[in-house]
Order: C-alpha cells, then sequence, then structure tokens
C-alpha cells in the first residue's frame, strides 16, 4: 500500500527500538503465537467478516474522528492476530529499497528469501518497501494524507483503513517501485508465472471486484493453505 515513512538513519541501525515502536499496536491478547500448521509454521488465517446485516455501519477512529469504512472496506476487517515480537524477523537489507529495516513475519521472510534468491538466478532482483505495520502506524499514514486535505474516501482508495490492513498480519509485501509501473516490470512477471510456489499470491488482481488493481501488493500464505478471502 500507499504511504510509506522514511526511516531515520538511527532507526535504521538500532533495530530493537523499530522493531518496538512496530508492536506498540499490539495489545498483550494479540502477542499470543499464531496456531501452528501441520509443518511447524505459523499458519495464516483471514478472516473475512460478512457486510453487516442489521444497517449498522463499519467505523474507524483517526485521531478524535470518527470515518465510515468505505464500501469497498465493508466487511473485510482482519480478525487474525498481529504476530508476537518474537514472530518476526528483519528482511536482508539486500532485499529491502534503500537497504531499510523492514520486518515481517518468521515464515513469511524465509519465503521471501527463497523466492528472491530463485529470481536471483534469472537475473531478477525483488526489492520491497512495506512489511508489517501495526495498526497504529496505518492510522498514521492516513492522518498524514488527512492533514494534507485529501478526504478519508480518496485516501482509501488504495490505504486499507485500520485494522483491515494485511501489511497488519506480517505476511504481506509491497515490491519495487511501489505503483503502476511494476506491472510492466520483469519482476512482476516473473512473480505471476513462479510466485505461487513459495506461497506468494497477488491480494488486488488486476480487475478485481471491490478494489482497484495494485500489481505490486503480494501476500504470503504456507503453500497449500486456502485462503478465505471473498472478493
Amino acid at each position: 500500500m500507499h504511504g510509506k515513512r522514511q526511516m531515520s538513519a538511527a532507526l535504521l541501525y538500532r533495530p530493537a527500538l523499530l522493531l518496538s515502536a512496530l508492536l506498540l499496536a499490539t495489545t498483550a491478547a494479540a502477542a499470543a503465537p499464531l496456531p501452528a500448521t501441520a509443518t511447524g509454521q505459523a499458519k495464516a488465517v483471514l478472516t473475512r467478516q460478512k457486510p453487516q446485516e442489521n444497517g449498522e455501519k463499519e467505523t474507524v477512529r483517526i485521531g478524535g474522528q470518527e470515518f465510515e469504512v468505505p464500501p469497498q472496506w465493508q466487511g473485510l476487517r482482519i480478525e487474525e492476530k498481529p504476530p508476537a515480537r518474537k514472530e518476526l524477523a528483519a528482511v536482508p537489507r539486500s532485499l529491502a529499497k534503500n537497504h531499510g529495516l523492514i520486518f515481517l513475519r518468521r515464515d513469511a521472510r524465509d519465503a521471501l528469501v527463497a523466492m528472491a534468491a530463485e529470481a536471483g538466478k534469472e537475473g531478477v532482483a525483488l526489492t520491497i518497501d512495506s512489511g508489517y505495520r501495526s495498526i497504529r502506524y496505518q492510522k498514521k499514514i492516513i492522518a498524514r494524507q488527512l492533514a494534507q486535505g485529501k478526504t478519508f474516501s480518496r485516501i482509501t482508495r488504495f490505504v486499507a483503513p485500520p485494522g483491515y490492513s494485511e501489511h497488519r498480519t506480517g505476511t504481506a509485501v509491497d515490491f519495487t517501485p511501489s505503483n503502476w509501473r511494476f506491472a510492466a516490470t520483469p519482476q512482476y512477471h516473473w512473480l505471476t508465472a513462479h510466485a505461487a510456489s513459495y506461497g506468494f499470491t497477488e491480494t488486488y488482481p488486476e480487475n478485481g471486484h471491490r478494489h482497484p488493481w495494485e500489481p505490486w501488493h503480494w501476500r504470503y500464505r504456507p503453500v497449500g493453505h486456502h485462503s478465505a478471502t471473498a472478493r
């Protein structure tokens, strides 16, 4: 998703500090380990709620203001618990834009590293500029754009409302360049042919029913796991 924030040089050299900041919004209950699969890996389960049937509208609160969740996000709040701190791992800086510090859930990080290594053998360099983001960080992204005069409905065309972003699970990545140009790159064409073998799928594909196409945004799920995503 959009709304990346450049990290300070100090944070780049203090992984523990950055990770602590990213996890501020994670509650004690959310820190419980994710369910394990038969192979011992954390199983990513994306819960898709049904739209409210009693007429009640879904809302989010940002900076003291309450906003109605736009229709394309209704019923798509992610109920999966965010990863605990011990479940997150830093992505190798060689795979991060500008060698920044990005975290993913450990199994997603390992799958990304393996996939990038295979792509590299074919001359395709994969890099990302976004991974795990807490609800608090997601709110800051939107608050910053609201302060710039953008409307909530305009912002949430490409930025998920807090609680609705796959980045919260620690299994979603944005490949670079994280914009429309990515669809025309060798990286995108390589991913469409090979990413599924490593558990990565494109969340918002071309001609999607509810969301604009985001060719740069992919999410990891253990191979063999079927998502409950309702599109």
